[in-house]
C-alpha cells in the first residue's frame, strides 16, 4: 500500500517537473516577449516650445508620419512642450528615460555633451550629413554622452538672425549691448563685445519692453509666433549658423523596438527631413515680408564686416568646442571644413 502510495506522488512529481520544464524553454514565447510582437509601442515625446510654435513643424510632420505608418506597431504619444518638462531639462529626461522621445535644440544639451554646440556649423544638407560622416559621429555622441539615439533634424536650411532695437552700421556698434542669447550664438555676441543675456524665450517681449535687453538672436522665422516684432526695428543679414534642432530616442527604448518598429521612425525621419527644407524656405520669405511690411529694416552689413561677423560665428563655436572635446572636437572640425570623408 505504502508502495503504491509512493509511485503516485513520484509520477505526479515527474510530470509536473516536465512541464515546468518545458514552459520555461518555449523559444515561441519567449519570442513575443523580446520582440513585442502584437504590441502596439507608444514613445512619449516632449517638444522644447509650446506646440504651436513653428520650431515644432517637422515634430509635427514626423509624428503624423509615423502615427499612420505605424498603426499596430509604434506609434508618437504628444505629452507637450516646455510646461511639462522645461527645455534645458529635456535632455535628461530622455537621457535617463523619464520620456522616450525630445524634440530640441543641440545647444540645449551643451551641459551634458559640450560636443552639440557645433551642430550649429554645418552648411550640409541631411542627405550629405549621412554620407560624410557628420550624421554617424553625432549619433555616436549622443548615445555615449546623452544615451539617446539621433534620428534627424527638423530645420534643414534654416539660419539664425540677430534681430535690434539700435542701428548697426558696423560690428563696434554691438559693443557694450545687452543681447540675449542661447548657447547657440553666445559666443557670437561675446566677440561682437556685446553683453550676453541668458532669458527664457516666454520672457523675452517684457525684457525688451523693459530694455534688459535691446537685441536678440533667433531663427530667420518665428519671432512673429512671439510676438517679438511689436518691440523690433531692425533686422541684421546676414545670417549665421543652421538652426540645430534635433529628434533623440532614449537608447533603452530604441534598442527595446522590433526592426520593423524602427524602420518606421527611420523612414518617416528622412521624409520629414525633405519636406522641411523647403517648407521653411516658404516660411522665411514670408515672414521677412510681414516684418519689413511692418516697418522692420533689414540691415546689410558690409562684405568686409560680414566676413568678419561670420569668421566669429564659426571660430567662437568651433574654438569652444575644441577646448572642451579634444577626442570628438578635432573629428568634427575636419568634417564641417569639407575635408572628411
Amino acid at each position: 500500500m505504502r508502495k503504491r502510495k509512493s509511485f503516485g506522488l513520484l509520477s505526479i512529481l515527474v510530470i509536473f517537473l516536465l512541464l515546468t520544464v518545458g514552459c520555461g524553454s518555449s523559444p515561441s514565447n519567449s519570442k513575443v516577449s523580446n520582440d513585442n510582437i502584437g504590441n502596439e509601442v507608444a514613445l512619449k515625446a516632449v517638444t522644447a516650445w509650446p506646440q504651436k510654435i513653428n520650431m515644432n513643424d517637422g515634430f509635427q510632420s514626423l509624428m503624423k508620419s509615423v502615427n499612420e505608418k505605424g498603426k499596430g506597431k509604434v506609434q508618437i504619444k504628444y505629452l507637450g512642450g516646455p510646461e511639462v518638462i522645461p527645455a534645458m531639462e529635456l535632455i535628461n529626461a530622455v537621457k535617463n528615460g523619464s520620456i522616450d522621445m525630445a524634440w530640441l535644440p543641440a545647444t540645449y544639451m551643451v551641459s551634458l555633451v559640450p560636443e552639440a554646440n557645433a551642430f550649429e556649423l554645418t552648411t550640409f544638407t541631411p542627405e550629405q550629413e549621412r554620407k560624410n560622416g557628420f550624421y554617424d559621429l553625432y549619433n555616436e555622441i549622443f548615445q555615449i554622452k546623452a544615451n539617446s539615439v539621433y534620428l534627424g533634424r527638423g530645420t534643414p536650411g534654416l539660419n539664425f538672425n540677430l534681430y535690434t532695437n539700435f542701428p548697426v552700421k558696423t560690428l563696434e556698434d554691438f559693443k557694450g549691448k545687452p543681447i540675449r542669447v542661447t548657447p547657440s550664438y553666445k559666443e557670437l555676441v561675446r566677440s561682437l563685445g556685446a553683453s550676453p543675456t541668458s532669458i527664457d524665450p516666454g520672457e523675452v517681449y517684457s525684457a525688451l519692453e523693459r530694455a534688459v535687453v535691446v537685441g536678440y538672436g533667433w531663427p530667420a522665422t518665428g519671432i512673429v509666433d512671439w510676438g517679438w516684432d511689436a518691440k523690433t526695428k531692425y533686422i541684421i543679414e546676414p545670417s549665421f549658423y543652421q538652426v540645430d534642432v534635433l529628434a533623440l530616442v532614449n537608447k533603452n527604448k530604441w534598442d527595446s523596438l522590433t526592426a520593423d518598429q524602427k524602420k518606421v521612425l527611420t523612414d518617416s525621419t528622412l521624409e520629414m527631413e525633405k519636406t522641411m527644407g523647403d517648407h521653411f524656405k516658404k516660411l522665411v520669405v514670408k515672414e521677412r515680408e510681414i516684418l519689413t511690411g511692418k516697418g522692420l529694416q533689414v540691415v546689410q552689413l558690409s562684405p568686409e564686416e560680414s566676413k568678419k561677423y561670420l569668421k566669429f560665428a564659426f571660430d567662437g563655436v568651433m574654438n569652444t568646442v575644441l577646448n572642451n572635446s579634444p577626442e570628438y572636437g578635432p573629428k568634427l572640425q575636419k568634417i564641417l571644413l569639407n575635408t572628411g570623408k
